[in-house]
């Protein structure tokens, strides 16, 4: 085995570790049944890790669907806000000249 080969399957341990840390955080978070099952993924998806994080991206969004419309709503207003302080600060400069 050459260097890189072990640097590659240290790197796919890594990334199954992480994904398995994944799965487990949002099954504890999730109700029951939000993520499908590693042998549903198999069957759907495919064995790579891949495949994996597909079923947890789709479970999260489920999960987190609503509170990614809030962010973005929120996020539009910071942004109106930043536009509106940025008006003020020019008009504000104008005034002072």
């Amino acid at each position: 085995m050459t260097d890189s080969d072990a640097i590659w399957r240290e790197n796919l341990q890594n990334a199954w570790a992480a994904l398995r840390m994944i799965r487990e955080t949002v099954e504890t978070l999730g109700p029951p049944g939000i993520l499908i099952s590693e042998e549903e993924v198999l069957a759907q998806y495919g064995p790579e890790p891949i495949h994996e994080a597909t079923a947890i991206v789709a479970a999260l969004t489920t999960l987190l669907g609503w509170t990614v419309q809030a962010a973005e709503k929120a996020r539009q207003r910071v942004e109106s806000y930043i536009f509106i302080g940025q008006n003020s600060v020019i008009q504000m400069g104008r005034k002072d000249r």
